[in-house]
């Protein structure tokens, strides 16, 4: 870990205040000599923190979130005496909780994170949440699943029923998504988006000027940006897609790509 920080100026704003706290737990566990791990990061922090650990000179570390794609990971920083490919489960900060709900009740992503939050959870002691037809899996830090157990009985309405699970009995659902392949003037962020939602050039323009947009996790208010093959965009109220393949030109000069659109 370098003596200075110098290379927290390289971020500004928010990135700048996830950096300096990575620094502190990567401080923590050389100074302490023990396992220290950050709260849940999004995609666009995780690539803050790994600026983080390539300055520092790559000590050892995990990003791991509970399953191969989760999107909210922790990164853990290990000892030396600490094997980083193979922590045992219950040495992990985070575990897993299932609350199940009776047939006929109908409960969405934003329905269960609305009755943590009611429950005074911050999202950032939180995973992914993985919602099912009649029940949900939560990762959440270790020390929040006994009150999560005991006292998250209900979302609106509709009772649950919690008990805490092994990771290893998650259950995953499977991403479903619209392949679209068509043609655009550019790769210009702008252009990408009137295909992606099919409103006009003006809309488009204020959907950015909004910051409703992001790439690859982090809000975007650029219309010029140009976009590569793995790039991510969200859409506030029209989903999220993956910008798959970048093709030649058709016969007019436009571009072909391919995207896979999750709504």
């Amino acid at each position: 870990m370098p003596k200075d920080r110098d290379f927290l100026k390289a971020f500004s704003g928010e990135d700048r205040m996830t950096a300096a706290q990575i620094a502190d737990k990567l401080e923590q566990c050389a100074r302490q000599n023990r396992m220290t791990h950050t709260m849940f990061l999004t995609p666009h922090q995780r690539a803050v923190a790994r600026q983080v650990v390539v300055c520092c000179g790559e000590p050892p570390h995990r990003i791991l979130g509970g399953h191969p794609e989760a999107e909210r990971c922790v990164m853990i920083f290990l000892p030396d005496y600490m094997d980083a490919e193979s922590i045992p489960e219950e040495e992990l900060p985070f575990g897993a909780i299932r609350a199940e709900w009776g047939h006929g009740a109908v409960l969405s992503h934003r329905d269960i994170l609305g009755s943590l939050m009611a429950q005074g959870v911050r999202r950032e002691v939180l995973g992914d949440i993985l919602v099912a037809e009649n029940g949900c899996d939560v990762i959440a830090l270790r020390e929040c699943i006994p009150f999560l157990r005991d006292n998250w009985l209900s979302a609106g309405r509709t009772g649950l029923h919690p008990v805490e699970i092994p990771l290893s009995g998650l259950r995953i659902p499977t991403a479903d998504g619209k392949t679209v392949r068509d043609t655009v003037a550019s790769l210009r962020l702008d252009c990408v988006l009137g295909l992606l939602t099919g409103q006009s050039r003006a809309a488009v323009e204020e959907l950015l000027r909004r910051e409703q947009v992001s790439v690859n996790f982090a809000v975007c208010t650029k219309g010029s940006v140009s976009l590569a093959c793995g790039d991510v965009l969200s859409v506030r109220h029209f989903g999220r897609a993956e910008l798959l393949e970048i093709g030649g030109e058709s016969r007019k000069g436009r571009i072909w790509i391919t995207l896979k659109r999750y709504v």
